[in-house]
C-alpha cells in the first residue's frame, strides 16, 4: 500500500538510483534483533539489481552466553520500548474502544500478541 502511494505520487522515476526497504524485529525465542535490507538498484536503462543483507544482533540468549554491558543496556532499552508501546495500545483502546479497535483491522491484533509474546520474554 505504501509502494502504490509512493508511486501515486510520483517517486519512481528514472531519476531514482536506489531504493532501500530496512526492517528490524525483535525475536524473543532467540533472544535477540534480525536487521534485514532489501537494496534495489537501477540505472538509467531500467535494468534493476537487487540485494539482501541480514544480521543478528545477540541478546545474550541460547547462542551466545557472555553477557556483557552492551546486552544488558539493549534489552532495558527494549523493555523501555515494549512499556511505551503497551501504553500507546492502550491508549488507542481507551479512544475508540476495544471492539473498534480489534475489528477495524488486523494490525492491532497481531500488535497485541508481540507485546503479550515480548513481555513475557522479558
Amino acid at each position: 500500500a505504501k509502494l502504490a502511494d509512493m508511486n501515486d505520487d510520483g517517486f519512481f522515476d528514472l531519476r531514482l538510483a536506489s531504493f532501500v526497504v530496512d526492517t528490524m524485529v525483535y525475536n524473543p525465542n532467540l533472544d535477540g534483533i534480525m536487521h534485514i535490507a532489501w537494496l534495489f538498484s537501477f540505472n538509467i536503462a531500467g535494468n534493476a539489481w537487487t540485494a539482501v543483507q541480514s544480521r543478528r544482533i545477540s541478546l545474550g540468549g541460547p547462542l551466545n552466553v557472555a553477557d556483557s554491558g552492551m546486552n544488558t543496556a539493549l534489552k532495558a532499552i527494549l523493555g523501555v520500548m515494549v512499556v511505551l508501546f503497551f501504553f500507546v495500545e492502550l491508549k488507542k483502546i481507551c479512544e475508540i474502544g476495544i471492539q473498534a479497535h480489534f475489528l477495524k483491522k488486523f494490525g492491532p491484533v497481531i500488535d497485541m500478541v508481540s507485546l503479550i509474546t515480548s513481555a513475557l520474554s522479558l
